[in-house]
């Protein structure tokens, strides 16, 4: 009975130590919470002047994005286990942002924008900036999101991501059960997208062409030549005006431009078309030949048409222009990739060798000979009776 008692104790207390060393640990600092092997700015402690450095990414998966500014929000959110008499803090420094400028081609002339590829930037602020008092121990969160803008064609990173600051006591021997170091404090940090631990390197990623799911968010117009007719020149080439103009609401400065691919026109070929409305972009076309433009954000209206031609005596007409009725400019908006075919008629009546304005009076004096000729035989007829 004694000896049952004996184990019964320890097996008690040997609980009790597993529960406080458990406890302990939970409250200790750690750099690896997740256990995932996952550091989100560094694999140990920090000091209050040390900064965080966040990454932002930019992937341009087609076309040319517009340069753009991007803006960020840092905000305190909540405490744990924060020591007594110590104040909640508050966010000090300046709310980041993150400047992406245009690029350069292998000549170092500037591009409209941005090419296609991942482009980086960083924005960062010093852990003093945090607020967090110097007076105590605690564990601070914070959330860190991106201020979403209005760039066509461009998708914004909505993730808000949680920042843990975990503040201890910095001790003699570097260790968790050491001699406290007086008014000299360690800090941990870690960054969190919802319950998924992260690096500061993975921070924030915006999309440009396609978003994150491959869904397109910048599309293409085809400019398509038909030439029909009996008399329809085949070897003939036109020349399509475009006007191309912003959404409701937009400005040329939002746009980088839209990329010109028109094998029929080398002077046109490769060249990033201005969407300003203002601006009358001319390309010339033959029949069979298709022009395609690139990196029309949604909601872009555009134009076109096609210098008239006149050859008489050919009756020649076009149809497919986006124009109506009355020759003023019709606007479509480009949410989708879209084609606009024109087709010119060219038809003619062949030189049979009868002048046509004449037949009308030969007809009369046809009709006229006959009519005498008419007279002539009854008037005989009579005669001889």
């Amino acid at each position: 009975m004694k000896l049952k008692k004996f184990f019964a104790g320890v097996l008690a207390a040997a609980m009790m130590l597993t529960v406080g060393a458990t406890a302990a640990f939970a409250k200790g600092p750690a750099t690896d919470e997740t256990g995932d092997g996952t550091i989100s700015f560094k694999n140990g402690a920090m000091n209050a002047t040390d900064e965080l450095v966040f990454t932002k990414t930019y992937d341009v998966q087609s076309g040319i994005a517009p340069a753009e500014t991007f803006n960020f929000e840092v905000k305190y959110d909540h405490s744990e286990n924060k020591d007594t008499n110590v104040g909640e803090p508050s966010f000090t420094g300046a709310n980041p942002t993150v400047e992406f400028k245009k690029d350069t081609d292998t000549e170092g002339n500037e591009l409209t924008g941005l090419a296609t590829g991942k482009h980086t930037g960083s924005f960062k602020f010093k852990i003093s900036d945090l607020g967090i008092s110097t007076k105590g121990t605690g564990v601070y969160y914070y959330t860190v999101k991106e201020n979403a803008g209005s760039t066509p064609g461009v998708r914004y990173d909505s993730s808000e991501l949680t920042l843990k600051v975990t503040v201890a006591h910095k001790t003699v021997d570097g260790t968790k059960t050491g001699e406290i170091v007086p008014d000299a404090y360690d800090y941990y940090v870690a960054l969190y997208r919802g319950n998924q631990k992260i690096s500061n390197e993975n921070a924030f990623t915006n999309y440009y062409g396609k978003d994150s799911d491959g869904n397109d968010t910048a599309y293409k117009l085809d400019l398509k030549k038909t030439v029909k007719g009996n008399f329809g020149d085949l070897g003939k080439t036109f020349t399509f005006n475009v006007v191309l103009k912003p959404a409701v609401g937009k400005q040329a400065k939002d746009y980088a431009g839209a990329v010109v691919s028109a094998p029929s026109d080398t002077t046109q070929n490769g060249k990033v078309w201005a969407i300003d409305g203002t601006t009358v972009h001319t390309v010339t076309i033959g029949h069979g030949d298709t022009v395609t433009l690139t990196n029309l954000p949604e909601g872009v209206i555009y134009a076109v048409t096609e210098d008239q031609t006149t050859e008489t005596p050919w009756v020649y007409t076009v149809t497919g222009q986006t124009t109506d009725t009355e020759g003023d400019k019709l606007v479509t908006t480009t949410n989708a990739n879209n084609v606009v075919s024109i087709v010119n008629t060219h038809e003619g009546t062949p030189d049979m060798g009868v002048v046509l304005d004449n037949a009308p009076y030969i007809a009369m004096l046809a009709i006229v000979a006959i009519g005498g000729v008419a007279l002539m035989l009854n008037k005989r007829r009579r005669d001889e009776e």
